[in-house]
């Protein structure tokens, strides 16, 4: 997984490592505009991943996508749609 994060944002953890995330283990990469997810394996069904952010100034932002592919077989991919955040 890669989720992109608006300019606004940054995350409370800066390091980069293996974390347990509502039950399930994966290494969490931070990069300067976006974050990675790697996961051995899912499961059938809805899984949430939540990573916390501290919000530094105030505005209008459009969120980046994220994208969800598989890394031996590229072709299975899915992403979401960008979205317009407003901080007061």
């Amino acid at each position: 997984i890669r989720a992109q994060r608006p300019a606004c944002f940054e995350p409370v953890t800066q390091y980069s490592g293996y974390r347990w995330m509502n039950g399930r283990g994966g290494y969490v990469s931070m990069h300067d505009a976006s974050t990675d997810i790697f996961f051995d394996m899912f499961t059938k069904g809805t899984t949430t991943y939540d990573i916390d952010f501290n919000v530094d100034r105030k505005g209008q932002y459009l969120s980046g996508i994220t994208t969800a592919q598989c890394a031996y077989a590229t072709e299975f991919v899915a992403h979401t749609r960008a979205y317009r955040i407003t901080v007061k």
